[in-house]
């Protein structure tokens, strides 16, 4: 295991009503749904130099890391969840989702048996960034992010929520833009 620097920011997006839809699909055309979004996912990840960590389920994990300064990180960060939101409402893809963005710390390497291992990452700031994102639904907007994050946004954001977080002791601040509800 290894420790990250303090200057990577995490993306952790998911489905939203995921399993409504796999039961009002058949298994054919849900999977090619499911990849259509998959691909708006990824390529706007990747067009601003993001890396796909990992699919979990329907959710994604991915990480920015500082290769510009730590405002270059999170500018390329939001720029690709802004994007990633703009390809889905203009598309015909069914599947809505929220989007969680932290910065912080997490531990990465391979994890598991000798039978199976998965390079994965860990950490409590990992799960910040998925409990962040279980709030975009509760909150009708695909995008919040951390008072980390927010700190270091390089766009205008405003806070939508003062809650506790699965997990968290005390109260979290979350943002989202002012472009976004």
């Amino acid at each position: 295991m290894r420790f990250s620097e303090p200057t990577i920011d995490i993306w952790f997006s998911d489905i939203r009503n995921y399993s409504v839809h796999a039961q009002n699909n058949e298994a054919v055309e849900f999977i090619g749904k499911l990849n259509a979004y998959y691909e708006t996912i990824v390529d706007a990840i990747y067009s601003h130099q993001g890396e796909v960590l990992k699919f979990i389920g329907d959710a994604v994990l991915a990480i920015f890391v500082d290769r510009d300064g730590l405002d270059g990180a999170c500018r390329r960060a939001l720029a690709a969840a802004q994007a990633a939101n703009r390809d889905l409402r203009d598309s015909r893809i069914e599947f809505d989702h929220g989007i969680g963005l932290h910065l912080g710390r997490f531990q990465f390497g391979n994890i598991g048996s000798l039978r199976r291992m998965d390079f994965t990452v860990i950490g409590s700031d990992v799960n910040l960034a998925s409990r962040i994102e279980s709030q975009c639904g509760l909150r009708a907007t695909r995008l919040l992010m951390s008072q980390a994050f927010a700190d270091r946004c390089v766009q205008p954001v405003h806070p939508v929520v003062t809650t506790a977080l699965k997990g968290f002791v005390g109260e979290h601040v979350l943002y989202t833009t002012d472009d976004e509800p």
